[in-house]
């Protein structure tokens, strides 16, 4: 699977997510790329395409995309 994700880094918020097949990889850059021009000169929100078996996988690998900081936070 591929994940396009778009994520606010100042509010720590996941903004948009999008999957796609991994045939649609095509797809996928496009959406990427039309998402980085609508997100213009907003700074702090990236855009980024991941690829995991599940999202649960991802979940735990990039979870700083799925979390809050004090979820993620060592001193909780």
């Amino acid at each position: 699977m591929i994940f396009l994700l778009t994520y606010d880094r100042s509010k720590g918020q996941l903004l948009d997510e999008k999957q796609y097949d991994d045939a649609r990889i095509d797809d996928a850059n496009q959406a990427r790329l039309e998402a980085e021009i609508a997100c213009g000169a907003q700074t702090g929100v990236e855009v980024v395409i991941l690829q995991s078996v599940s999202r649960e996988e991802l979940q735990k690998t990039h979870a700083r995309y799925f979390k809050s900081v004090k979820e993620l936070s060592p001193l909780k």
